[in-house]
């Protein structure tokens, strides 16, 4: 599928908006199981846009997640340490 850049941009901004697969190609009015194949094939450009945007908002989540924690809220404090020992394990899966 050849997707223009103000697609594969939606798809970004879509994705950073936590929009599903199925809603993101009805809103660029593309059959889903068309946006389906491209957001499962990993080399895609449709699906780096969608990695990339649902990413950056995990780190703008993720961020605040540990600001509060560095302000000593308790439930952000256990949620950190869990995210820690899942970095751990990525890292350890990666090594």
């Amino acid at each position: 599928m050849n997707l223009s850049e103000e697609q594969l941009q939606l798809i970004k901004e879509y994705a950073s908006n936590l929009m599903t697969w199925r809603e993101i190609a009805i809103l660029l009015d593309i059959p889903c199981d068309l946006l389906t194949e491209e957001f499962m094939d990993e080399n895609s450009a449709a699906s780096k846009y969608y990695l990339k945007g649902k990413t950056e908002t995990l780190l703008q989540l993720r961020s605040s997640l540990v600001e509060n924690a560095r302000r000593g809220s308790p439930q952000s404090e256990a949620l950190v340490l869990e995210l820690i020992n899942l970095q751990r394990i990525n890292e350890t899966d990666i090594l």
